[in-house]
């Protein structure tokens, strides 16, 4: 499994990328699609896909920037996820009662930010080609 994981290491860079601002795109675009089409809105923005979404993200991003961190020493992408996780969690836990939907964009794009960092960070550092 290691051996997979590290031979795929450059595409699963780019999966957690996408997948952190697909996430940012859809925190964005929800509440205008919630509006104006309201028949489909309910199919597209389930709270199922919502879920899987930013866990499959928060996953995918602990593994690779935690990796990272050994290459290039930089914590503050492992914060930003961490950040982003919490901003969610809080979102979704409904611990605190009803929260505001901001929050949930918010992690998405420190979310998206982390990943962002990491990439550039690792470019930095690592010698091999992208």
């Amino acid at each position: 499994m290691k051996k997979f994981l590290h031979k795929h290491s450059h595409f699963l860079h780019k999966l957690g990328l996408s997948l952190s601002f697909i996430c940012a795109i859809h925190c964005m675009v929800t509440p205008f699609l919630l509006v104006a089409l309201p028949l489909v809105g309910g199919q597209l923005l389930n709270e199922k896909s919502e879920m899987i979404l930013i866990l499959v993200s928060g996953l995918v991003g602990f593994w690779v920037l935690s990796r990272d961190y050994k290459v290039h020493e930089s914590k503050i992408p492992l914060m930003l996820l961490s950040l982003a996780v919490l901003l969610t969690g809080i979102h979704w836990s409904g611990v605190f009662g009803e929260v505001p939907h901001f929050l949930t964009t918010l992690g998405s794009f420190a979310m998206a930010a982390a990943y962002y960092l990491n990439w550039k960070l690792h470019r930095k550092v690592c010698s091999h080609s992208h």
